[in-house]
């Protein structure tokens, strides 16, 4: 059987699908192996990329870099995701901001919450990381199709 090595790689890694360099995207992982490869799956389809290993400097990071989406896990240091995302939504500057929970806490348990927090997606582990740029390209989408919409009334 042969393998069109081209076409696999396209679809998995190597050439961008999209052009999503102005496209900010701060990961809020703990587990650095897991954090890595999201970030390699997400530049490698065009994204810029900077990542956080706890909740405070998740925060603060938000805050500071002012990226186009957040995915952030539920169960990290010094502050949890529940927390990260409550004060993300309620402070003016970036309350606007998608924020994607990325995390083993099973759905039924957990998306109830995260909704309630202010999450826009919520996804479980494990999960395929070369789906989640398609997901994110989705989210910044259809954040531009709103805020067209919203301009034009």
């Amino acid at each position: 059987m042969k393998v069109n090595l081209v076409k696999e790689a396209n679809s998995f890694l190597f050439f961008p699908k999209h052009n999503n360099m102005n496209n900010k995207i701060l990961v809020i992982e703990d587990n650095k192996y897991l954090a890595e490869l999201i970030q390699v799956n997400l530049e490698a389809n065009g994204f810029n990329v900077t990542t956080s290993f706890n909740g405070e400097d998740g925060l603060k990071k938000a805050c500071t870099e002012m990226p186009d989406v957040i995915t952030l896990d539920v169960q990290l240091p010094k502050m949890d995701g529940w927390e990260v995302c409550r004060q993300i939504k309620a402070d003016l500057r970036t309350k606007d901001i998608p924020v994607v929970f990325l995390t083993v806490v099973p759905k039924e348990e957990g998306e109830k919450k995260a909704r309630s927090a202010g999450c826009s997606l919520y996804l479980t582990k494990p999960f395929d990381p070369s789906k989640l740029a398609d997901i994110i390209q989705d989210i910044i989408a259809n954040r531009r199709i709103n805020a067209n919409i919203e301009n034009k009334l």
